[in-house]
């Protein structure tokens, strides 16, 4: 929980150094000179009277404000719950910052109890709320896990289908990748599927090598599609295929000053390209 307070003390700090006319709220702007002069219940009663003028971006970020205000205790008595009831309007008026911050609790159980439905709420809430796709491909990574720990394979890719290769770009590979393995596994009810397995480590890779000009994927993932394509699984086999992506594994080692983590691979890669002589 202290944790948490120092995170939540650093971002309220983060907030109060943004700029009044970034703000674009007076009542925001009187609320931090209050703050900074000492005047706490002056300062309180102009983030709620901000709070109260609609769902606006300016009271949203007040009522925000004021949960993490009462949650950490900082310039008033802590009050966990009044805090929580601050986000929780916050959240329902569609605050992505409150939503995400539910949804993050309910899943830890940092000062509440652990709910994992609420969790999984909150999630889905963000995700109908985010337009902007700000963070909502985290989101969905997230619900995909919460998901397939209760056994709802196809919910769980639905949520990672949801991201956006663009506006979701820094999500997109893990998304891919864990496409990937529910298929190629068959997780939590979802049935087997070698072909649409192959195509999501295929495009993690392609996907990868077009963002990074020629980084070419983690070697577990090269050595991946290098096994498939000598086997023929989930793709007609191709031994060419299958020697260039066991040499691209070697390569990726080695280009990782031979990490330990992949020895057993770099092994299984050289014997790969001695058989396929």
């Amino acid at each position: 929980m202290n944790d948490i307070k120092q995170l939540f003390i650093f971002i309220c700090f983060l907030c109060s150094s943004i700029k009044a006319n970034e703000m674009n709220s007076d009542k925001i702007t009187q609320a931090y000179r209050a703050f900074d002069q000492g005047n706490i219940q002056q300062a309180v009663q102009l983030l709620e009277e901000q709070a109260k003028e609609g769902n606006s971006y300016n009271a949203l970020y007040a009522m925000y404000y004021l949960g993490h205000l009462y949650w950490i205790g900082q310039y008033v008595a802590e009050d966990s719950a009044k805090g929580m009831a601050w986000f929780e309007k916050a959240a329902n008026a569609g605050s992505l910052e409150a939503l995400e911050y539910l949804a993050q609790t309910y899943r830890s159980g940092s000062g509440v109890d652990k709910d994992i439905d609420k969790a999984i709420y909150y999630y889905e809430k963000l995700v109908e709320f985010d337009v902007e796709h700000h963070r909502s491909a985290k989101a969905n990574i997230e619900l995909s896990s919460l998901y397939l720990k209760q056994e709802k394979g196809e919910l769980a890719i639905r949520a990672l289908k949801r991201i956006d290769s663009v506006k979701g770009v820094s999500y997109w590979n893990e998304a891919l990748i864990n496409l990937a393995k529910i298929y190629e596994k068959g997780l939590a009810g979802v049935s087997k599927n070698e072909k649409e397995a192959f195509r999501y480590y295929k495009l993690n890779y392609d996907w990868s090598l077009y963002l990074n000009n020629g980084y070419k994927s983690f070697p577990q993932y090269t050595f991946k599609l290098a096994e498939m394509y000598e086997k023929g699984t989930g793709t007609p086999k191709d031994i060419a295929q299958a020697k260039n992506f066991y040499q691209l594994t070697i390569e990726n080692i080695i280009n990782d000053d031979n990490n330990p983590e992949w020895s057993d691979i770099l092994t299984q890669s050289h014997k790969a390209l001695e058989r396929l002589k």
